[in-house]
């Protein structure tokens, strides 16, 4: 009897195990749909990860507001985190070659550079360019005397969550 025991031990937990895999298996699936990035499925629309979400949000460069703008070169100092600490500045570069290719063509055929108005609504909107979400809450701007995409970081102000005393009247 002690012979049967483990046996019968070894395909009680290999059942368990079956049945835990299917379990999260079904449990974890998760449907795309065609457009946007957006997800349905078990996990709701806030756990999306960056990695699938897209914008055509550009706002105007004003060199006056004190932002830095990001030389979108990779700094990779931590052997753990590298990769991670690259992402940003790749997903920088790349949005930068693809609105250069499409601002390059709008003064091929114009004979000269756009404005922020003519490039969001000739270039951004009319093609539909899709423009992967930057990490950090970095931002997306249009330089008009460079003709170029830059990106920015969020002012210091910006990044401290604004909280006022449960008091106070608005």
């Amino acid at each position: 009897m002690n012979a049967v025991a483990p046996l019968c031990q070894r395909r009680i937990s290999a059942l368990l195990a079956a049945v835990l895999l299917v379990a999260v298996a079904v449990g974890c699936k998760v449907e795309r749909t065609g457009t946007g990035g957006t997800e349905v499925g078990n996990e709701p629309e806030h756990h999306v990860p960056v990695f699938r979400k897209t914008t055509q949000d550009i706002a105007k460069f004003d060199p006056a507001a004190g932002r830095k703008v990001s030389d979108s070169k990779v700094n990779a100092t931590d052997p753990v985190f590298g990769p991670l600490q690259a992402v940003g500045p790749i997903i920088e570069q790349v949005s930068k070659v693809t609105i250069a290719g499409a601002v390059n063509n709008f003064y091929a055929l114009e004979g000269r550079w756009p404005n922020y108005d003519e490039f969001m609504t000739q270039i951004i909107k009319q093609n539909n360019i899709q423009l992967p979400v930057l990490p950090a809450r970095m931002e997306y701007q249009y330089d008009e005397a460079r003709h170029e995409l830059v990106v920015v970081a969020p002012l210091e102000d910006d990044k401290k969550p604004a909280s006022a005393p449960a008091g106070e009247a608005k």
